[in-house]
């Protein structure tokens, strides 16, 4: 049942940081965006103060269009909802608010609310941002958030601040973030680039422009495949748009050898049929150049994840949302409930590949013990 069936009104809330609220309430205007309903963001009086003329200012049609609509969402301060918020009406509730930041008081707000951070068959990576429109269309069953964030207005901009970048990806304006490793990010929005290392002390201008010259000719993503562009060490996180399904992936620098061989074979698996990502061959020579894994160890994790998912499928779950789905999730679809058989299938192929792969395995093996 869809959430317009069920629900009469919809609350966000979130009392956490800048870089946090900046995010969940970016969440907000896609879900009003793609429902064409107003809701409202329980917030403290100061992000009232820094976002509340922002979002009135900035808010753009789900088609992209550079013509400002006006906000259909309703920010209250977290000490006026007694009076701005009807409580009789059923509503669903979603609250974004971290333990230690508030989330005491936000529980008692409402009869009944979903919390992001408490979810336990959440998992957490890298951008709280697509995991929390993830949650929304998860608790909400409104599909293709995603689709409403509009084309970036400019160039990115360099930012050491986090709480910076959060600000400017709420604008539409997507950032080159430097970040220490042992911080939390701010940047959020697709087509932002993370550079994580443990000191900037020492910025080398050519490294910078290089990654500018790379991004402003459309070529960033070869940062990810050409190792030995950068010389310097550092971690590079980049969110790119996936308009096709709504979502929004993350590109990784470096990738570890496991990552890589498990992205190509759950890509050969499970990706969609008739335009497959990578061929079996692919796989295969990803695999014989893989003497610094286990790679029996790393099949036997993925066959584990395969047969969860299908538990799942076989019990008739409605909702996917447990752990292991987070592995598939990303190359097959797990929402749409008149696929599920399409996605049994591919499981099934799945875990058809994980023993080809044991196989071809142990018979090397004894290849080897012959020699």
């Amino acid at each position: 049942m869809s959430w317009s069936a069920t629900r009469s009104q919809t609350v966000f809330m979130d009392l956490g940081g800048r870089v946090s609220v900046a995010a969940s309430l970016k969440v907000a205007e896609l879900f009003s965006q793609t429902t064409g309903a107003a809701c409202f963001f329980v917030t403290s009086e100061e992000h009232l103060l820094t976002f509340q003329p922002i979002a009135h200012s900035t808010v753009y049609s789900a088609s992209h269009s550079a013509a400002h609509i006006p906000s259909l969402v309703q920010m209250v301060n977290i000490d006026d909802v007694e009076h701005e918020i009807d409580y009789l009406k059923s509503s669903l509730v979603v609250d974004f608010t971290e333990p230690g930041k508030g989330l005491l008081k936000t529980a008692l707000l409402f009869q009944e609310s979903y919390n992001f951070h408490l979810q336990q068959d959440f998992s957490f990576a890298q951008s709280s941002f697509s995991e929390k429109i993830e949650y929304v269309e998860m608790i909400s069953g409104v599909k293709n958030l995603a689709r409403g964030l509009p084309d970036p207005l400019t160039t990115p901009v360099l930012t050491y601040s986090a709480e910076m970048a959060a600000l400017l990806n709420f604008k539409n304006i997507p950032t080159i973030e430097l970040c220490y490793r042992f911080k939390k990010p701010g940047s959020f929005l697709p087509q932002s680039l993370i550079i994580m290392g443990d000191t900037f002390g020492l910025l080398r201008k050519d490294e910078i422009q290089l990654i500018f010259e790379f991004y402003k000719n459309g070529k960033i993503e070869d940062l990810f495949v050409n190792h030995s562009v950068l010389e310097v060490d550092w971690d590079l996180l980049y969110f790119k748009m996936d308009r096709q399904n709504s979502s929004i992936k993350i590109l990784k620098h470096p990738v570890s050898a496991t990552e890589a061989f498990l992205d190509q074979f759950l890509k050969a698996f499970l990706g969609h049929s008739g335009r497959p990502a990578y061929s079996l061959e692919d796989v295969f020579v990803k695999a014989q150049n893989m003497d610094t894994i286990d790679l029996e160890a790393t099949l036997e994790f993925m066959r584990k994840i395969l047969q969860r998912c299908l538990l799942d499928l076989e019990k008739k779950k409605e909702v996917l949302n447990q752990p292991h789905w987070n592995w598939v999730r990303a190359y097959a679809d797990c929402y749409t409930k008149t696929k599920r058989a399409e996605l049994k299938k591919s499981l099934h192929q799945a875990l058809l590949g994980v023993d080809l792969f044991l196989r071809v395995q142990e018979r090397q093996k004894r290849v080897v013990g012959m020699h």
